[in-house]
């Protein structure tokens, strides 16, 4: 008996035996679809007998995942998105995907297993959003268009990071039938202070400053002083940015910011090279940029490599 013991937890880890069946598993998704954007955490709704083990590694077997590229097809890891331990997912690449779940996941009476990934580039405004109290939430990018000359699009911004003094910008990406728009203006606030505005252009950046604990706001409206040349089909895409950093990467660790200043040039070139040559008290684990367990050229390389943009 000992030795048919041996044998057995040497094929099944001690984990499987530990394994559960999640029962009762179900979608809430409307319709089992979803929509995530690029970037954007999106929080799944599901509901189950143990919902917060259904997406930790014990059960990743119980996956399937599929992608449409046009046709649909097994992939052995999601390609389009990336699903934590507590079911958030994320989009990667703007497509069509699927999963379902299988194995020790069982499902509800009569509910679907498949849930239908929609993955975009950006988010799309919501009407009505004509005011600071219906303005619709940015993450990082929002596309946008004025449906006629007298309404008004008003968009809100707040990042957890987000410090005094820190530079907001809302960079505009035009699309329509002209080079420029024409006719449009734009004003930004700092809570529900003005702090700027002017006329809308290609590759416009709309900038404020930041207040801790305050919203930042970004208006887009039309001059109706030119309702001859509004054109419906115009539309916008606003991409958010943080001192100069996407805002869907600021905040998050940059292992090449050496000196976590919040940029990455010459400055963290000198804080490896003082770090070999023992002039600073820099911790090895921000100085080995490389992550091979050393200090040394590869590092600094590795810094200037990330400058060059190779």
């Amino acid at each position: 008996m000992k030795h048919l013991l041996i044998v057995l937890f040497s094929l099944f880890p001690v984990s499987a035996f530990a394994q559960d069946f999640i029962y009762d598993f179900e979608w809430l998704e409307p319709d089992n679809r979803v929509e995530v954007v690029v970037g954007e955490p999106h929080q799944l709704q599901y509901s189950c007998s143990n919902p917060s083990l259904a997406f930790t590694a014990a059960y990743s077997g119980s996956w399937v995942h599929y992608d449409f590229e046009p046709f649909q097809h097994v992939v052995d890891s999601p390609t389009g998105y990336s699903i934590d331990e507590h079911g958030v997912i994320t989009g990667l690449i703007p497509g069509s995907y699927a999963i379902k779940f299988t194995g020790w996941i069982l499902a509800s009476n009569g509910a679907n297993k498949w849930l239908y990934i929609t993955v975009v580039s950006e988010r799309k405004e919501s009407e009505s959003n004509n005011s600071f109290d219906t303005a619709n939430e940015v993450y990082s990018k929002i596309r946008f268009g004025l449906y006629n000359i007298t309404d008004v699009d008003y968009f809100r911004f707040e990042h957890d990071k987000l410090k005094s003094g820190d530079e907001v910008t809302f960079k505009i990406h035009y699309y329509g039938p002209r080079d420029n728009p024409f006719g449009y203006r734009w004003s930004m606030f700092t809570g529900t202070d003005m702090t700027g505005g002017g006329l809308l252009m290609q590759d416009q950046q709309c900038s404020t400053y930041a207040i801790a604990g305050k919203p930042v706001y970004f208006e887009v409206y039309y001059n109706q002083n030119y309702s001859q040349y509004f054109n419906y089909g115009e539309e916008f895409v606003a991409e958010v940015y943080i001192n100069g950093i996407p805002a869907i990467d600021y905040g998050k660790e940059n292992v090449f910011d050496v000196n976590g200043d919040g940029e990455v040039n010459i400055a963290d070139i000198n804080a490896v090279i003082d770090y070999i040559l023992g002039r600073s008290s820099l911790d090895a684990s921000k100085a080995d940029v490389n992550h091979d367990g050393e200090v040394n050229i590869a590092d600094i390389n590795a810094i200037i490599d990330k400058i060059l943009g190779s």
